[in-house]
């Protein structure tokens, strides 16, 4: 029997609803970057990892509620927004790094991904921090900072922002960046001085509180 073919003009139906935690896929995507192989890129969509990723937190999210409210009894009830955040954005690497390491097994890949490799990548993200948003940030955790740089890159081109965090957050050599995206080093070169002037400015002109994803 054939398929149905959507009517012209039909609308695509919105993706499933993940609530307040579809303010973490600029932060779960930058992550994903440096563990996708380029010859698997074509196999594996970090959009569909992150999808599943917010879906299952969002099945599961009165597990992870009463872990949270242990932790802010623990701190004596007064976790701000910011801890909240990060303690969520801890919780979705998790799940993410366990669907990226099931994906590369099911297409034949022995090196897997583990928490570990995107803790490490999560604490490189920090090193972004811009300057003028030292101040606000000083008292941030290393997740919390993470959080905030990943808002910012979303706002460059793709590629300006992949090649940045792989570079300058993941310390690869612009060749291995290069590489990695199926670029020519000068072409690399290139995106990374416009997404780095870019990513200035925006740091310079966001609000501070805009950054920020909600946890409410």
């Amino acid at each position: 029997m054939p398929e149905t073919q959507p009517r012209p003009g039909a609308k695509t139906p919105p993706p499933p609803d993940v609530g307040d935690l579809d303010g973490f896929r600029d932060y779960l995507r930058a992550l994903t970057w440096k563990w996708i192989p380029a010859d698997l890129r074509g196999r594996v969509d970090p959009s569909d990892l992150i999808q599943e990723t917010l879906l299952r937190a969002h099945r599961d999210r009165d597990r992870f509620r009463g872990g949270e409210a242990e932790a802010e009894a623990g701190a004596g009830g007064d976790a701000g927004p910011d801890a909240r955040a990060a303690a969520r954005a801890g919780w979705l690497k998790q799940i993410l790094a366990a669907r990226l390491a099931d994906r590369l097994r099911e297409l034949g890949r022995a090196r897997g991904v583990s928490l570990h490799d995107l803790d490490r990548s999560s604490a490189g993200m920090e090193h972004l921090i811009p300057a003028c948003l030292s101040t606000p940030s000083a008292g941030l955790q290393s997740e919390e900072k993470a959080l905030l740089v990943a808002r910012l890159l979303a706002r460059l081109p793709r590629e300006q922002a992949e090649a940045i965090v792989l570079k300058h957050c993941e310390g690869l050599p612009v060749q291995d960046v290069a590489r990695h995206m199926n670029r020519s080093p000068q072409a690399i070169g290139g995106l990374l001085r416009r997404g780095l002037r870019t990513l200035r400015e925006l740091a310079a002109t966001r609000d501070f509180e805009d950054l920020r994803p909600r946890t409410e």
